[in-house]
């Protein structure tokens, strides 16, 4: 059995106290040393306030990130693509992609594991997979070729939610405290539940007070994309404020024979 060279790793004082840093070299410094991603590297310190505030941004944050879901997925998608036309198979492989792009978790595994920038992962992916919302608002003026790109834009959009959602579910694990993640992730269910019925029964009634086929449908479907797009943007913003505790890895191991 051979040990390999420890690493850079962040380890807590206690439980639920500050962070303090231990000796082996970075993983991965370019998250660290660009202005632009500074926000996004992991907190020597983090304070206790910081902390309580951040576990409660989370509960808050569900709010933004489903109303996204509520006014661009599930039906409203569906309904998307019979507006431009979309054939039978189109709409198939639409319905199909949220599962089959879960795939992409595997390798968004050793993306994560590599890189070890869990919030800069989660932020960034959130935000080009956004994007692809805010793209799909112009859709309706787009003609013939519509319908194949909304199923690329979703294509996009889901591979980019499945890499984020490895990097998230890590992050969130080590942050929030065993004994209150059953409280503090019931709360954001709760957000999450009252923003969905409310967003999803005023994107219905925005489609249903609009004529099948019209000039109207067409502005209404690209403001509910656009008001999609802003939500998610606004998520990924809340996201890139909570504190980024530091990757606490033990040192590897590699098992094998050997002298």
């Amino acid at each position: 059995m051979r040990f390999l060279n420890k690493q850079r790793s962040l380890v807590p004082k206690a439980r639920f106290g500050a962070w303090r840093e231990t000796a082996s070299p970075p993983r991965l410094s370019f998250v660290s040393t660009r202005e632009g991603n500074a926000m996004l590297a992991p907190q020597p310190l983090i304070s206790e306030d910081e902390r309580e505030r951040g576990l409660q941004t989370i509960v808050y944050e569900a709010a933004f990130s489903n109303t996204t879901a509520a006014l661009t997925t599930g039906v409203i998608l569906t309904t998307f693509a019979l507006h431009l036309r979309a054939d039978n198979f189109l709409i198939g492989l639409l319905a199909s992609l949220p599962f089959l792009t879960q795939l992409a978790q595997l390798p968004a595994i050793a993306l994560v594991e590599r890189l070890r920038a869990r919030k800069a992962i989660a932020v960034w992916s959130s935000v080009f997979g956004r994007m692809m919302l805010g793209t799909m608002a112009l859709l309706p003026f787009a003609g013939g070729p519509a319908p194949l790109l909304l199923v690329a834009m979703t294509l996009v959009l889901c591979l980019l939610a499945a890499v984020g959602g490895c990097a998230w579910n890590s992050w969130m694990r080590d942050f929030v405290p065993d004994e209150r993640m059953g409280r503090i992730f019931a709360r954001r269910t709760t957000w999450a539940t009252i923003t969905t019925v409310v967003a999803g029964i005023g994107a219905a009634l925005c489609l249903e007070y609009t004529q099948e086929g019209s000039h109207q449908r067409d502005l209404a479907f690209s403001a509910l994309y656009l008001a999609g797009c802003v939500a998610g943007i606004a998520s990924a913003a809340i996201v890139a404020g909570f504190p980024n505790r530091p990757w606490p890895t033990p040192d590897h191991v590699q098992l094998g024979c050997g002298n």
